[in-house]
């Protein structure tokens, strides 16, 4: 149906934030300061801090002994991971090249339905993820991620010279420093398992993070009013329709959508019908259907999907990119939660962005992870030298690539 669905304000519908946005820039920015003015009256470099142009890079040898300790206990298991998330990750970098390539293509043969496949995962930026959630995810998602680098380069007899945090003007990261000279001397395939672990460990414990969700939210039986259109008979009723559970429409009892369509595809546009919901009784006449002759309320029915629904893949990675766009899927209209709805929330954001960040790792361009598996990889095939040239070319693509698929986000902010 045409017009603006009014979810906007609905209390379900989370919004992005721009004072979070702004407190993180000026905490960014704070610590920015204390370190420039620190830099020059006190000796970090002692402490393990380094600086360069827009980049500020902090070592530490905590953290080694845990990973050493880890690494030789479960050494087997560790190896054994290592060559599954080589596999794993091959597989998925074609995946996830396949797919930002065929996004690209879209943005420019119907940009209309191109979707924004990079964005900034910045509190303030994304609906409904805020600075202290943002805080947690992106903290579980580095340990997760660089621990298991380090547990695979210990496991396969390599060293670790330190670990650390870095920051590129306001853009987080964190890193495992192994000694170059001898991982360059390793095989390619203790290489790529140890490039491989920390993409493919985000991967999966975004899946553990799914799996709690389908534990804690219970669908709701029966339809709900999830959204009003404008300019149609219920606009001015939305305040109290959304959310709403349509219980009959001309006295015909509603259990499911498609009883919901059946009982409206049988109506006229023109004449007056009822709506009988759980907040009242509304009755109206009809708007006619936008494809058809059959009446309208303009609302947007919906219904709550099982939990065996959600184990389809391709739900499963259209759910991340609506967290991604409208900060959540799972909503106190069509689902209970045992856990507090913060919760349900904060284990959205962990599945998004470890699973975001696992694929993204595994794109084939260089400092990415997957740029260098497909380096080790090639090297057994064609060398060292020639592997490191496709590379380069690789990363140039990827690098096009991406920003293509930013192109949709940035038209749209600027209209």
């Amino acid at each position: 149906m045409n017009g603006l669905l009014l979810v906007a304000g609905a209390a379900w519908a989370p919004r992005a934030s721009l004072n979070d946005f702004i407190l993180f820039l000026l905490i960014v920015g704070v610590i920015w300061a204390l370190v420039l003015a620190m830099w020059r009256f006190f000796d970090l470099k002692r402490r393990g801090f380094s600086l360069h142009p827009a980049v500020l890079m902090w070592r530490t040898s905590k953290g080694l002994g845990f990973i050493d300790n880890a690494a030789a206990r479960f050494k087997r298991g560790f190896i054994r991971f290592g060559t599954f998330a080589a596999v794993v990750g091959f597989a998925l970098m074609v995946f996830v090249t396949f797919n930002i390539a065929l996004n690209a293509l879209i943005v420019y043969t119907r940009p209309s339905i191109a979707l924004p496949g990079v964005k900034f995962v910045l509190p303030g930026i994304l609906p409904g993820l805020s600075l202290p959630v943002w805080l947690v995810v992106i903290g579980i998602v580095l340990i997760v991620h660089e621990f298991c680098h380090g547990f695979l380069l210990h496991a396969q007899g390599l060293k670790t010279k330190s670990v650390g945090l870095l920051l590129f003007l306001f853009i987080p990261g964190g890193f495992v420093e192994p000694d170059e000279k001898e991982l360059a001397r390793t095989t390619p395939l203790k290489r790529i398992r140890m490039f491989a672990a920390g993409p493919v460990s985000n991967v999966l414990i975004s899946l553990v993070f799914f799996a709690l969700l389908l534990v804690f939210i219970v669908p709701k039986p029966g339809v709900y009013v999830y959204g009003v259109a404008e300019n149609y008979p219920l606009e001015n009723y939305a305040e109290n329709l959304l959310g709403a559970r349509i219980l009959a429409v001309n006295g015909v009892p509603v259990d499911s959508l498609e009883e919901y369509r059946a009982v409206m595809e049988n109506t006229v546009a023109g004449e007056n019908a009822e709506l009988i919901t759980d907040e009242g009784e509304f009755v109206v006449t009809l708007a006619k259907a936008p494809d058809d002759n059959h009446g309208v309320f303009g609302i947007y029915p919906a219904s709550a999907r099982s939990r065996t629904y959600f184990l389809n893949p391709l739900v499963m990675l259209y759910m991340a990119l609506s967290v991604v766009l409208t900060g959540g899927f799972f909503t106190p209209v069509l689902y209970n939660s045992l856990i507090p709805w913060w919760g349900i929330g904060l284990l959205q954001w962990l599945y998004t962005l470890n699973l975001g960040v696992g694929l993204f790792n595994l794109l084939p361009a260089k400092p990415l992870d997957g740029g260098y598996m497909l380096e080790a990889a090639l090297e057994r095939r064609v060398g060292r030298a020639r592997a490191s040239r496709v590379v380069k070319w690789t990363s140039y693509l990827v690098l096009i690539l991406l920003i293509l698929n930013i192109v949709p986000g940035v038209v749209r902010m600027v209209r």
